[in-house]
């Protein structure tokens, strides 16, 4: 057992092979591991303590101890193939779509090929470093393209050459440790670091920004380009006491376990938290009186949150059910099958949905009823890509490239360059992005500049 600074204690029970038998949390809340007889002690089921069950089999002969198939808390049942060197090399879902792997002789992923067939392949040098990545490219069109390495001496990366064929170069000190990098735009960051490793300063376009640490490495300042600094306090669990910036300082407590509990901005604004015996978080309590209270099941899903002001007033309520409908007896899974929800506002609005799954667990079906009305019912491909929404009965198509990078949604289309970065729609949006693959510019679309 462990039991904490609050007397709260977790209970452990084993096997007599040294298993882990059950875990009872301080609730009293038990997970129960159960494994098989044959001698190979299989962990073959799984139960919680809502009553939510999931399981493996072991029926590959030539791997006993590697499962062949598991069913998970919804009935689903996924199943698993290997390589003749035990590696994973395809996976089934409840849908009866695969994705598979190659390896090479050293046992080192060759290729993975999705749902879709799309087939992503690697390259190696001959001492195993990996030297490219080649996203599919059927069906057409991908834009999407390859990544390669070099490496210098130590086996570190030298410089990375992406989908764009931009170069980025990488610089170490006599440690092994990252000093540098330079792009292809001519930009660069740099770093000096101490004799932990840690960072003395950094240097980039905006300037050189500096740190300064503690004896246990943690940070204690730091200096913008712009002279401004921020400094940091430390209790002795390592938890951030107080921050100081040009705004005033920003406090923060903690409970026995090293919970946050409390934060007191520079302007004495409080923010409190509570958790429960089992370490969720059930409440919080703002500076304007409203207060937020979270509830769990004995699996600790999410079952409620609501907020009150500090009168009693009922302001939001949501609770979520994870039992599977019309089922007999009733199967506890880990998927929110229902919700029900109330908002208070200048009117009271009170709905509930009911959310359908396929085998995938991917959600295919949403009806809400009271306040709002709507139905919601939704398509995927092999790969798990959304390709349609039925919204009260007027469909969208979705389209995707080799990539699955979403191409088309109704009548807009959609264009990436060869990182993957989205550029923009046929709804008139342009986006641009430096050598770092950071956003420089946001064009909207032409309905939004139009408002």
């Amino acid at each position: 057992s462990v039991t904490d600074q609050d007397s709260h204690q977790t209970k452990i029970g084993w096997t007599g092979d040294n298993q882990v038998l059950s875990v009872q949390l301080p609730s009293g809340h038990t997970t129960t591991y159960t494994y098989s007889g044959d001698g190979k002690h299989n962990l073959t089921q799984v139960q919680e303590a809502t009553g939510a069950s999931s399981s493996c089999t072991y029926a590959n002969a030539g791997f006993p101890y590697l499962p062949d198939s598991c069913i998970d808390a919804q009935g689903n049942r996924s199943t698993f193939g290997y390589s003749s060197q035990g590696v994973p090399n395809s996976i089934t879902d409840g849908n009866n779509h695969t994705s598979t792997a190659i390896y090479n002789l050293n046992g080192i992923v060759q290729s993975t090929t999705d749902g879709n067939s799309h087939t992503t392949s690697y390259g190696y040098f001959g001492n195993g470093l990996l030297q490219t990545v080649t996203p599919p490219s059927v069906p057409a069109p991908n834009t999407l393209g390859p990544t390669s390495f070099v490496y210098n001496s130590y086996n570190l990366p030298q410089t990375v050459t992406d989908g764009k064929s931009q170069i980025a170069t990488y610089s170490y000190d006599p440690l092994n440790r990252p000093t540098g990098a330079g792009y292809a735009d001519h930009t660069s960051v740099g770093y000096a670091l101490d004799n932990e490793g840690n960072v003395l300063s950094m240097a980039d376009g905006t300037g050189t920004t500096n740190y300064q640490y503690n004896a246990l490495s943690q940070q204690t300042k730091k200096t913008l380009p712009n002279s401004q600094t921020v400094n940091y306090s430390w209790d002795g669990a390592g938890n951030l006491l107080n921050k100081t910036d040009g705004s005033g300082t920003t406090t923060y407590g903690y409970n026995a376990e090293d919970g946050l509990t409390d934060v007191t901005d520079a302007h004495s604004n409080h923010v409190r938290f509570g958790f429960d015996q089992d370490g969720n978080w059930t409440s919080e309590a703002f500076p304007n009186g409203v207060t937020q209270s979270v509830g769990y099941d004995a699996a600790g899903h999410l079952t409620s949150i609501g907020a009150r002001k500090s009168d009693g007033t009922q302001l939001t309520a949501f609770t979520y059910g994870y039992d599977k409908p019309n089922t007999n007896p009733v199967l506890h899974t880990d998927l929110r099958w229902t919700e029900t929800d109330m908002i208070q506002g200048n009117t009271l609005q009170t709905w509930s949905a009911a959310n359908t799954f396929d085998a995938a667990n991917q959600v295919t079906d949403v009806l809400q009823s009271g306040s709002f009305t709507n139905h919601w019912q939704y398509g995927f491909d092999p790969a798990g890509n959304r390709t349609s929404v039925t919204a009260n009965g007027s469909q969208t198509t979705l389209g995707y490239n080799a990539a699955d990078e979403l191409t088309q949604m109704g009548s807009t289309t959609y264009s990436y360059d060869g990182n993957g970065n989205r550029m923009g729609s046929s709804a008139g949006q342009a986006l641009s992005y430096n050598a770092q693959d950071q956003t420089t510019s946001i064009t909207p679309p032409a309905e939004l500049r139009r408002r």
